[in-house]
C-alpha cells in the first residue's frame, strides 16, 4: 500500500531480482522514483520516525545495508554510511562499526561513535551510555557526568 504524508508518497515493490525496494514520489509531479532497500517505516515504531522525518524534510533511507538521510526532493543530506540510524529529536543516534554516537542533520558527529549501547535523550540534557559492559551518564556535549560503573540491573 502506498503511504502518503505531506504530499510525499512511499511505495514498496520488487526490483528485477525479486528483492523488495522502496520508491518515493511527490504527489502531482511526474518524477522518477528513488529506490532504496529500506526506508524508516519498515521497522517497529519506525512509521512514526518516517512521518516525523517527512514533516521535517528528513527521511531515513537504507542502501546496501547502510543508512542515510534524504530530503523530500530526494537529495542526499547524509550519505548512507551508518550501520544503523535512529531519530532522536534534532539529532540522530548513529551506529558505525558496532559503536554508537550522535550526529546532526548534516551527518556531522555531535558525539563520536564510541559506546556499545546508548539510550535516546529526547532533548534531555543527560544520556545513558554503555561502555565496557557497564552504564554511565554523559551530557549532550559528550562530557562524563557519571562514569560507566553500573550493571544493567542498576541502570
Amino acid at each position: 500500500l502506498p503511504i502518503v504524508v505531506d504530499n510525499l508518497v512511499s511505495v514498496m515493490g520488487e526490483n528485477r531480482d525479486g528483492y523488495e525496494v522502496y520508491g518515493i514520489y511527490l504527489l502531482g509531479k511526474k518524477q522518477q522514483s528513488l529506490l532504496y532497500d529500506d526506508i524508516a517505516f519498515s521497522g517497529s515504531d519506525s512509521y512514526i520516525d518516517y512521518v516525523n522525518g517527512v514533516l521535517n524534510n528528513r527521511i531515513m533511507v537504507e542502501k546496501d545495508n547502510r543508512w542515510g538521510v534524504i530530503n523530500k526532493k530526494g537529495q542526499i543530506k547524509i550519505n548512507p554510511h551508518f550501520s544503523s540510524l535512529k531519530y532522536d529529536g534534532d539529532y540522530y543516534m548513529c551506529e558505525k562499526d558496532g559503536l554508537w554516537g550522535w550526529c546532526d542533520a548534516s551527518g556531522k558527529y555531535v558525539i563520536n561513535p564510541q559506546y556499545e549501547a546508548i539510550q535516546e535523550c529526547y532533548d534531555s540534557s543527560y544520556i545513558s551510555v554503555k561502555q565496557n559492559g557497564r552504564w554511565g551518564i554523559i551530557n549532550t556535549k559528550g562530557e562524563i557526568i557519571e562514569h560507566c560503573l553500573y550493571d544493567d540491573e542498576d541502570k
